[in-house]
């Protein structure tokens, strides 16, 4: 099971995003909002048998992971804020137009090693709330399903 509240990061050609740091100014994962890491969906074919009842299974695989990122800003001024919104703007920006840029997010959980995923970005940052209360969203998709583990 993911840990989204485990120390973290999203490294891009835009910069390093790092998330639920210790003290502000950081973007805190919500784990209620987060999903995805936890296991790669199947992409599973079957389809009918022609002129007769049933089906015929073909082999199943794992398919792409779509990853969803979101929580709490927290700050200690609006100029905090600001930062946060265009720094995690840029970094997503930069892996989302072209399918040769890829960024990776990285996570450490309690008592494990780091884990990683190759990610791009397909839903780029949206807040919403008030300024000392913003929360974030925001989506990945990985092509290879496969989690490293170092």
């Amino acid at each position: 099971m993911a840990q989204y509240d485990s120390p973290a990061s999203l490294v891009t050609p835009g910069g390093t995003i790092v998330f639920n740091a210790a003290a502000a100014p950081t973007y805190l994962h919500d784990p209620g909002v987060c999903s995805g890491l936890d296991g790669a969906p199947a992409r599973a074919t079957v389809e009918d048998k022609p002129v007769t009842d049933g089906g015929i299974w073909h082999r199943f695989f794992k398919a792409a992971r779509e990853v969803t990122l979101g929580g709490l800003l927290r700050v200690d001024s609006i100029t905090d804020l600001e930062t946060l919104e265009a720094d995690l703007l840029a970094a997503c920006e930069s892996i989302f137009s072209d399918p040769a840029v890829t960024g990776t997010y990285e996570w450490t959980p309690t008592g494990s090693t780091l884990h990683s995923i190759t990610v791009r970005c397909d839903v780029l940052p949206t807040y919403s709330g008030a300024a000392y209360n913003k929360q974030y969203t925001f989506g990945l998709v990985a092509i290879d399903p496969t989690i490293t583990i170092a």
